[in-house]
């Protein structure tokens, strides 16, 4: 999924559709997962990654906040650009009709 956002992002950038948006998608992409891999990494004994993150979370960890809000930033980004491309879609069938 993050080549898939990763590559969805550079094209609107690339082609100046929702180009803030765009490349603040770029950077949580790719600094979102690392954040979470490397603090993943000494996780307690038997707790999965989310487990790890909710219990971060929990305590207020900085790493967990930016994480769970750059999660929540890139699933409104993916709803605004469906949105905006059905959006585009419905002119483009209204004016050649």
């Amino acid at each position: 999924m993050v080549w898939v956002t990763l590559g969805t992002a550079l094209f609107s950038a690339f082609h100046m559709k929702m180009l803030i948006w765009s490349v603040i998608a770029i950077f949580v992409t790719v600094t979102v997962p690392l954040i979470s891999i490397l603090n993943s990494i000494g996780r307690a004994e038997g707790h999965n990654e989310l487990e790890h993150l909710f219990n971060q979370l929990l305590q207020g960890s900085t790493w967990s906040i930016y994480v769970s809000i750059g999660y929540l930033y890139l699933l409104i980004w993916w709803v605004l650009f469906f949105s905006r491309n059905k959006k585009r879609n419905n002119n483009k069938a209204t004016l050649h009709t």
